[in-house]
């Protein structure tokens, strides 16, 4: 599919519209698992998750939700939060949260993540970024799965007012031992993003494009308090395979507690067609807590 200039797109309908479907899907979904009452507070929560994107203020334009996946079984919900400050000569603050919702029975696994994050420096605010992801994933054996997906994403700093996908692709588990799983993924997913007009000049304000994403992902549980992901994204848009978007996300885990842990998160990302005046390359490391419910 080609990309299409719509100057005049309603930035706040087509988020909402896009919403409601993804809403949709959601509910569709854990219907669609089983019908029994143990799946109606899964449902709230997810409700409540996409209520909560629906009022979040305008994270990378690329998320890797690999790392946010439990192998646990039944419903685990985990928050997680970082703080950064400064005072003195620059007075800086820097303040992300986020929250994973997982159904996990037998061969079905409903994953929900939404996550906010603000800075400031010096008064001047330099981020501000929300997204929020519904995944649904279906093993039809040990080895094989299916997947269906849809995100929404606002990022005031990348020129990003509106990113919205769907997509749908396959799962393969490469290897698996008892603390070590590796994946490989690749689906077909339909993109849209509406940038901000005011900053633009060559890059298209809008666009809907097809991009086919392709991920390895790593995790390593090392022990009971421990554990080490790493994920590599390759997404080209399929018609021009030059224009790439890669993401490499890794993370590092301590539990303190059974319920809480330190985490140290590494993000590189590549764009080699970015919006006006923007770099191709990102580099962001991130210290935090995680807390499981």
């Amino acid at each position: 599919m080609m990309a299409l200039n719509r100057p005049g797109v309603n930035n706040e309908v087509v988020f909402r519209m896009v919403f409601s479907a993804f809403s949709s899907l959601a509910h569709t979904v854990v219907q669609r698992v089983d019908g029994n009452s143990r799946f109606r507070h899964v449902r709230r929560v997810l409700i409540g998750v996409a209520s909560a994107l629906w009022f979040a203020v305008p994270c990378f334009a690329q998320v890797n939700i690999e790392q946010h996946r439990s192998a646990d079984e039944g419903t685990t919900v985990a928050l997680d939060a970082s703080v950064s400050v400064r005072s003195g000569n620059s007075d800086l603050y820097d303040i992300a949260a986020g929250g994973r919702l997982q159904h996990q029975s037998g061969q079905h696994t409903i994953l929900a993540v939404a996550r906010i994050r603000y800075g400031e420096n010096d008064g001047t605010r330099y981020a501000s970024s929300s997204f929020g992801h519904v995944r649904y994933t279906h093993w039809f054996s040990d080895r094989i799965g299916g997947e269906v997906f849809g995100q929404l994403e606002r990022d005031r700093f990348t020129l990003l007012q509106l990113r919205a996908l769907v997509g749908a692709g396959a799962r393969l588990r490469v290897a698996s031992a008892k603390h070590l799983d590796i994946i490989y993924g690749s689906s077909m997913m339909v993109e849209f993003e509406n940038l901000d007009e005011s900053r633009v000049s060559v890059h298209p304000a809008a666009s809907e494009v097809v991009r086919w994403s392709n991920y390895v992902s790593f995790r390593w549980e090392i022990n009971k308090r421990s554990m080490l992901s790493s994920t590599v994204y390759a997404q080209p848009r399929v018609d021009r395979f030059s224009d790439v978007r890669l993401l490499h996300d890794a993370a590092f885990e301590v539990g303190i507690t059974e319920a809480v842990s330190l985490r140290v998160a590494l993000r590189q990302r590549f764009d080699n067609g970015p919006p006006d005046n923007l770099e191709k390359h990102d580099l962001f490391v991130e210290n935090g807590i995680r807390v499981r419910l």
